[in-house]
């Protein structure tokens, strides 16, 4: 039990790493991406090659593989509510990192998910 929870912490940490990469990536090639919605293939490459994206997306491939070691040894309907403390992660990190607003809904949304994650875990 105690190497599921180290594995799934691990998924946790790169699964919500990647977003913040990406979008801190992404916030410095706004006119790659301008080109790109406007159909400049080539800007698109230049866009994924971002070093900031390139991490974030590899963040998400690693996650994406701890993810299918963890299905195929446990319960999904146990496992898969784990992954909501991302949403937690996410709200942090854009605080803190991207100088987001936080309002007293996100705040509440994140007991209730809190709660839900301690619900369904508790019988697991």
């Amino acid at each position: 039990m105690l190497k599921m929870i180290a594995i799934i912490f691990f998924i946790l940490l790169t699964g919500a790493s990647g977003p913040p990469l990406i979008k801190y990536g992404a916030m410095k090639e706004t006119s790659r991406i301008s080109a790109l919605a406007n159909g400049d293939i080539l800007a698109g490459l230049a866009v994924i090659f971002n070093p900031y994206i390139l991490i974030g997306l590899f963040m998400y491939f690693v996650s994406a593989l701890l993810w299918i070691i963890v299905l195929s040894k446990y319960d999904l309907s146990f496992v898969n509510p784990l992954l909501s403390v991302n949403y937690i992660f996410s709200l942090v990190i854009g605080y803190y990192v991207f100088q987001e607003a936080i309002n007293m809904y996100r705040i509440l949304g994140v007991f209730i998910i809190v709660a839900g994650v301690v619900l369904i875990t508790l019988k697991g």
